[in-house]
C-alpha cells in the first residue's frame, strides 16, 4: 500500500500573514502615529502593544511555521492513519485498533437529529 497524505495549503496561511501584519501596523500607527499628541510608552499607550504584540507574533510563528514545514494534515499508510490538524497529532491509529468505520452525517442548520 503506498503512503496518503494530505497537506496545508499556503494561501491561507499566507492572507493570515498579510492581515496580522497590516493589524499589527494600524494599531502601531493608530496608538503612536496618528494622534497629534501620540501615547506615551506607559500606561494604555504600553498596555495594548503588550497585548497585541505577542498574539501577533504567535500567529506569525505558527502561520510561518506551517509554510515552511508543512506537516501533513492526514496521512494514510498500510500500519494506520494519522490525523495532525493545527500541528497537534493524535498518533498513529493502527488498523489494528479499528473495529468499524461508518459515515456520519449532520442534519442541516436548524434542524436537529433524533433517532426515531
Amino acid at each position: 500500500m503506498t503512503t496518503f497524505e494530505i497537506r496545508p495549503k499556503i494561501v491561507p496561511n499566507l492572507i493570515v500573514i498579510a492581515l496580522t501584519l497590516s493589524l499589527m501596523g494600524i494599531t502601531t500607527w493608530a496608538i503612536f502615529f496618528k494622534a497629534d499628541d501620540p501615547l506615551e510608552p506607559k500606561g494604555p499607550g504600553l498596555i495594548i502593544p503588550a497585548i497585541i504584540g505577542p498574539i501577533g507574533c504567535a500567529v506569525l510563528y505558527f502561520a510561518v511555521k506551517t509554510i515552511i514545514l508543512r506537516p501533513p494534515v492526514i496521512r494514510i499508510d498500510q500500519d494506520g492513519f494519522e490525523y495532525n490538524p493545527g500541528g497537534v497529532s493524535t498518533g498513529l491509529i493502527t488498523w489494528s485498533d479499528i473495529d468499524d468505520i461508518r459515515e456520519v452525517t449532520s442534519a442541516p442548520a436548524g434542524e436537529t437529529t433524533w433517532d426515531r
